[in-house]
């Protein structure tokens, strides 16, 4: 129970009218889709693990799983934090190309990852976040990571339009 960031971010996303992808009519197909993302997470959690040779689940290895928090009434659900070089990690599947997703357009393209992670920067007092990303439409599937960086001023800017806009529709 409570109001998750993704809500908030899907909403604004629905808002704006970037809400680009088509929501599959069938739950089974949704829910597999949820599924592809559920086990990339666990997949790219244990590789780290194996390159880390530290247990991911520990505060002294270098990532950590903090779990679910709440902060001004929104539940945020980040993946890992690496506490020795101090940024986010996002983990994300999806099925645009990499040709169609890279740092350049990740903007345009997923406008809600960047909302997300400043959130969650904010939150840890970090200034970057690195996504890796499973491209699985690819005849090879594809894992591309990026790392983007934040100023205060975008975190902060970021933070308010998050809050104002779940306000405004009534969310908070």
């Amino acid at each position: 129970p409570g109001l998750h960031l993704s809500d908030i971010t899907k909403d604004m996303l629905i808002t704006a009218g970037l809400n680009k992808w088509k929501t599959d009519p069938d739950p089974m197909k949704r829910k597999m889709q949820w599924e592809k993302g559920f086990l990339w997470e666990r997949l790219i959690q244990r590789i780290l693990q194996v390159q880390l040779e530290k247990d991911i689940g520990l505060s002294n290895g270098a990532l950590l799983r903090p779990g679910e928090y709440t902060v001004d009434g929104v539940i945020g659900t980040p993946d890992a934090l690496n506490v020795i070089e101090w940024h986010l990690e996002e983990w994300k599947a999806t099925a645009i190309s990499t040709r169609n997703l890279n740092k350049d357009t990740i903007q345009e393209k997923k406008p809600e990852w960047l909302w997300a992670a400043g959130w969650h920067v904010a939150h840890f007092n970090m200034d970057s976040v690195i996504f890796r990303i499973w491209h699985h439409t690819e005849f090879d599937p594809t894992i591309k990571q990026y790392k983007v960086s934040f100023t205060p001023d975008e975190l902060r800017t970021n933070k308010e339009k998050i809050i104002n806009h779940a306000r405004h529709k009534g969310m908070l």
